[in-house]
């Protein structure tokens, strides 16, 4: 399953979060591959298009984050995906 990511960080929590960020080696969990990850430039905004193997990985990997971050989730179909359902 794809889901598109977006968080904000609150200006107090930034420097948390981006601390944590910088002490993994791999931002993914287990059963998480990330497709892509992007930061505004004030790094109070993300986004990233992950891929999980379940609903239960996804919750774990973002209960690494909820603390910091206000996240929006939302699963979404390449394009790929949306024609071989159309035709």
């Amino acid at each position: 399953m794809k889901i598109m990511l977006s968080w904000t960080v609150r200006p107090e929590d930034r420097d948390e979060s981006l601390k944590r960020l910088n002490a993994v080696d791999d931002i993914a969990g287990e059963g998480i591959r990330v497709l892509g990850h992007w930061h505004n430039v004030n790094l109070l905004e993300g986004w990233a298009v992950v891929e999980a193997d379940s609903e239960a990985a996804f919750a774990k990997w973002m209960m690494g984050w909820t603390d910091l971050n206000v996240n929006e989730a939302t699963p979404v179909i390449d394009l790929d995906e949306l024609r071989a359902l159309t035709s």
